[in-house]
């Protein structure tokens, strides 16, 4: 009990012990009630402070969180960025390299390319020779014989100049293409068929023959001429071209 509370009973008269202990418990339970709420007090001051740091200490742990995942996320993108421009470069070097090594083999196939025309270029033109002088029979500037005699030795010595004297190796594709052409149009399909001539007519003869032998000759000096067009324009007669370009129109007094 304070001092000052036990000196103001002792100086107060005689008084009746009943009261006197229930006066003293009720001022013990005004000081315990002080006590226990100056004590919530502080208790919720401690709370509320401890909250405080731990929503600070919350904050600052995000904001690092987040600096660390900012930086992270920018160490990635460096990273990948760099990634990206090494193989960016290394792509462009393999592009470079095939370049060169493409240009390399193109300049030695055309080396090789020239060599073997040159070793080749005199039985070439030999055997070209050879046919220019087979297809004269029915050139465009010759009176052709229309008789099947004629039509079927001129295909078999076109036959004998590609297969057994193996000339047909020295054809380009144009020219290769118009000699069979003028092989399935110096016969009709049974006459080939009844003189043992195996012909490709689907693929090379035309869709129909022409009555007349005289109208038949006459396709076949157009087929001829084609075919003579083709040697020239292999050997450079009308300048060098590639078997995807046209023969060039020539007219056929020419030929």
């Amino acid at each position: 009990m304070p001092e000052w509370l036990t000196s103001t009973i002792a100086s107060l008269p005689s008084i009746n012990a009943t009261v006197f202990a229930a006066f003293v418990a009720a001022i013990a339970a005004v000081s315990a009630a002080i006590v226990a709420a100056r004590a919530a007090r502080n208790a919720a001051d401690r709370a509320a402070q401890a909250a405080m740091e731990a929503a600070d200490r919350a904050a600052r742990g995000a904001t690092e969180a987040a600096d660390r995942a900012a930086q992270g996320a920018k160490d990635a993108a460096e990273v990948a960025a760099r990634g990206a421009t090494e193989a960016a470069d290394r792509a462009a070097q393999g592009a470079k390299d095939a370049a060169e090594v493409a240009a390399a083999v193109k300049r030695e196939s055309e080396t090789l390319s020239r060599l073997l025309v040159a070793n080749v270029a005199p039985s070439m033109i030999g055997a070209l020779k050879r046919l220019w002088a087979i297809t004269s029979l029915f050139a465009a500037s010759q009176t052709s014989p229309a008789d099947l005699a004629s039509r079927s030795n001129f295909i078999k010595a076109l036959t004998e100049w590609y297969y057994t004297e193996g000339n047909g190796l020295f054809l380009s594709t144009r020219a290769r293409d118009a000699l069979f052409r003028v092989r399935c149009s110096a016969l009709r399909r049974e006459e080939a068929r009844a003189r043992g001539f195996d012909l490709d007519y689907d693929r090379w003869g035309p869709k129909t023959f022409p009555e007349s032998d005289e109208e038949l000759v006459r396709d076949l000096r157009n087929q001829v001429s084609i075919l003579r067009s083709a040697l020239k324009g292999q050997l450079g007669i009308f300048g060098v071209w590639s078997d995807d370009e046209d023969v060039p129109a020539v007219e056929a007094s020419k030929r």
